[in-house]
């Protein structure tokens, strides 16, 4: 396995899972021209492991408060998975085929464009903000859902779906990315799963456990990084970003 082009696409997940611009889209993109041999599942689910790590890190206290105090965080967050899994299940070999085609990565990452763009002018219009509750929980998991679509980004829809909702941007965030912890993880067995599969099984290298630690920290400095910029209101550039990639993926990917 090639370590440098291993830690080119840790550094690519580690910032793109958290950043509202689509991990998935980017990976399927850079994964195009970059292939760095051995079992692309096993590798994914290091990466992806990486920034679980992060997620953890950066919201330990989060996870500390809801596991012992405030634990109908707990009831939200379930109601909150439950359409990815009904979607993950139902449509599965369709998400799967979707990851098969990387020039429709492109109309993807506008239609992220455009959610990031109505989330922003919806947080700026919504002076009354409004508690976390059921409704939204399910609401925002849905959204969730449908960023399996590669090129859609989940932290980008479930924020920008939470900030409709009528919540405040760090509430929104926090509970985005709480989300991720059970999204990321669920993906993650799944891949272990496949990639244990006797037809893929292949021993872990050097390679693996170094893409996992650049992952892990790339993703901590990019979720940091995010946190500050909702913090100011300046996520909209985001959107900016996604529609140039998306113009150019259109054009150039085939």
């Amino acid at each position: 396995m090639d370590v440098l082009k291993t830690i080119i696409l840790a550094i690519v997940q580690g910032i793109t899972e958290f950043l509202p611009i689509s991990s998935s889209g980017h990976l399927v993109l850079f994964g195009k021209y970059l292939e760095p041999g051995g079992n692309p599942v096993l590798l994914s689910a290091f990466l992806h492991f990486g920034t679980l790590i992060a997620v953890i890190a950066v919201y330990w206290n989060d996870i500390w408060r809801i596991l012992f105090k405030d634990r109908i965080i707990i009831g939200y967050l379930i109601v909150a998975t439950i359409p990815a899994v009904i979607a993950g299940l139902l449509l599965k070999d369709w998400f799967e085929e979707m990851f098969t085609k990387p020039h429709l990565i492109g109309y993807f990452l506008i239609f992220t464009s455009l959610i990031l763009l109505v989330g922003f002018i919806a947080d700026k219009r919504i002076s009354q903000k409004k508690p976390l509750g059921w409704a939204q929980s399910f609401i925002i998991g849905i959204a969730q859902a449908v960023a399996i679509v590669p090129g859609v980004s989940r932290s980008g829809s479930t924020i920008s779906v939470g900030l409709m909702c009528g919540l405040d941007r760090e509430k929104s965030a926090r509970f985005a990315f709480l989300m991720a912890i059970p999204a990321i993880l669920g993906g993650l067995m799944l891949e272990l799963k496949d990639a244990m599969e006797p037809a893929a099984a292949e021993g872990i290298t050097a390679a693996h456990l170094i893409g996992m630690a650049v992952a892990a920290i790339v993703g901590y400095i990019a979720l940091r990084l995010l946190l500050a910029v909702l913090h100011r209101g300046n996520f909209v550039w985001f959107s900016l970003y996604c529609f140039i990639v998306g113009i150019c993926a259109i054009i150039f990917v085939r």
